[in-house]
């Protein structure tokens, strides 16, 4: 409260110094109610905000999970249908054997683009033909059962194949002109109901590669610890020879395993899986670790 009889007893210095500190605090008071106006203004902005983020969040999730196109089968792909290129009944090697070709026919058809009228005709003259191989109802059932966020709940036995088969395409693809179809081998021998076959496989550019740096490297060997010529498959040897394959853009050992995993489907062997391994070479090799650098002296 402002004392009238305090103020009158003051001096003009004093009531300046009053005046000035009343200034002062009616400024503060009016700032502090104007921070806390704009406090209150930016905290309303920002409730309306988060609701508003919030609302569009509930809107998206309640689409997605009513947006129908996740509820409808893939058929982008019509596979025509077409007979096994192999009799009924047919071993499974026969079954494997020629269901890696059909992969590498494929693979060979679309390697350029599709947009040939005779590439694409030969490209889905393939696909039915692994399709025909394929056990049909075991892929879908494996695809229902993954329960994969990027595929329909409700995806046709077709879709589901076509999906599969184009997968296993693109997994044999670097090795498609690199089958070695005679090291063909099945686990079991005489299998019952399942059975793995497998085929030993590499790069022919990669080999073509290799065997240029293998014999660069015998005319140009790499020296050891003690600075001697270090032979083929030491330590010394091994990073030399990963040096340049990696410098080219491959590693080695450029070799593989493709295999297929077969199952009897009303008497006859069709397959339901493709996958790569390592080869049958690369598992009995008892091969050193590579370094990653060459020894000191070199």
């Amino acid at each position: 409260m402002f004392d009238m009889n305090a103020w009158a007893r003051q001096g003009p210095f004093d009531k300046k110094v009053v005046l000035a500190e009343r200034r002062v605090n009616d400024t503060a008071l009016c700032c502090g109610r104007q921070v806390d106006f704009l406090h209150s203004r930016m905290m309303k902005r920002l409730v309306r905000n988060s609701l508003g983020l919030g609302l569009l969040t509930t809107c998206i999730v309640a689409a997605a999970c009513n947006d129908r196109r996740r509820h409808q089968p893939s058929e982008a792909i019509s596979i025509p249908n077409a007979s096994a290129p192999v009799p009924a009944g047919a071993p499974p090697r026969d079954v494997a054997r020629a269901l890696l070709t059909a992969l590498a026919d494929a693979q060979r058809a679309r390697a350029r683009g599709l947009g040939d009228i005779e590439k694409k005709k030969a490209y889905d003259q393939a696909l039915a033909r692994i399709s025909a191989l394929a056990a049909q109802k075991e892929i879908h059932e494996q695809m229902l059962a993954a329960k994969s966020m990027t595929i329909p709940r409700d995806i046709t036995q077709g879709a589901a194949v076509t999906i599969v088969i184009e997968a296993w395409i693109s997994e044999i693809a670097h090795y498609a002109d690199g089958m070695f179809l005679d090291t063909l081998r099945l686990t079991p021998e005489s299998p019952q109901s399942d059975a793995t076959a497998s085929v030993e496989a590499e790069n022919p550019s990669e080999r073509e590669k290799l065997s240029r740096i293998e014999a660069d490297l015998k005319e140009h060997p790499p020296k050891d610890g003690q600075g001697s010529p270090a032979p083929p498959g030491s330590p010394a040897y091994l990073a030399a020879l990963r040096t340049k394959t990696l410098a080219q853009g491959f590693n080695v050992p450029i070799n593989t395993a493709i295999e297929i995993r077969l199952r009897k489907v009303d008497d006859s062997w069709r397959a339901f899986r493709v996958g790569l391994s390592a080869s049958i070479s690369r598992q009995r090799a008892a091969l050193s670790p590579i370094p990653t650098t060459l020894p000191t002296g070199s």
